[in-house]
This record gives structure tokens, C-alpha cells and sequence, in this order.
């Protein structure tokens, strides 16, 4: 759809781990980030950035007194909500940078659900 609207938009697609270092490549070209990203052999430690996603399909419920940004700090196995009875819970450790989901929205798997800041 972008090539159809904008011809001379260049795309990059992601599916698969491995693709997010063309993407890094592709906005930064050659600078520090690349470099740094070139060292490390695909470990890819300069993400810090976390997506919690849903594990089924379902409606996104909030529980009872969730994690906000208000209270940013999340451990590992903390509940961040329910996905049609399923508990949605942190595979990681860090800061709350915000709720995608909202109450009530029908959700898909693999939808992200909440947005971490790892530590």
C-alpha cells in the first residue's frame, strides 16, 4: 500500500529478529549505533525497548490495581492484564512506558499489549 501511495518511499520489512539490524542499518547508516550493533555478534544489547503481547485472542481487560506509568516499575511475572480470562504477565524486568491495549479492545495473538523500558 505505501509503494502504491508514496512510489519513492523506500520499505524495509521485519519478521524475524534478525531483520531488526537492517532496519537499525537502514535509519542510521554509518554511525556509533551500527558500529555498536556490528561488535556484539546479533545480541542486539542496545535494545532496551520490550513489547509484552497477548498470548491468545480475546478482550483486553485491566486487573485490579495494574502497573500505570504513575508507578512505572515492573518485575518479572507481574500481572498486566487479562486477555478474555488469560493473564497477560512480564516476561521482563523494567519501566512502564504505557498500555497499548485498551479495556474492552478485541485483541489478536501476538498484539502488543504494554510497552517496557527493560533495565
Amino acid at each position: 500500500m505505501v509503494r502504491a501511495t508514496v512510489p519513492e518511499a523506500m520499505t524495509v520489512t521485519i519478521a524475524v529478529p534478525d531483520d531488526l539490524d537492517t532496519l537499525v542499518a537502514t535509519l542510521t547508516g554509518e554511525t556509533a549505533l551500527l558500529g555498536a550493533a556490528d561488535g556484539h555478534q546479533g545480541e542486539r544489547l542496545y535494545v532496551s525497548e520490550r513489547l509484552i503481547i497477548s498470548p491468545c485472542a480475546g478482550i483486553f481487560d485491566m486487573p485490579a490495581g495494574p502497573p500505570s506509568p504513575a508507578t512505572p516499575s515492573v518485575e518479572i511475572g507481574d500481572l498486566l492484564g487479562l486477555v478474555s480470562g488469560t493473564e497477560v504477565r512480564s516476561p521482563f524486568a523494567g519501566e512502564l512506558m504505557g498500555i497499548i491495549a485498551h479495556p474492552g479492545e478485541r485483541v489478536q495473538p501476538g498484539q502488543p499489549i504494554a510497552w517496557l523500558r527493560a533495565r
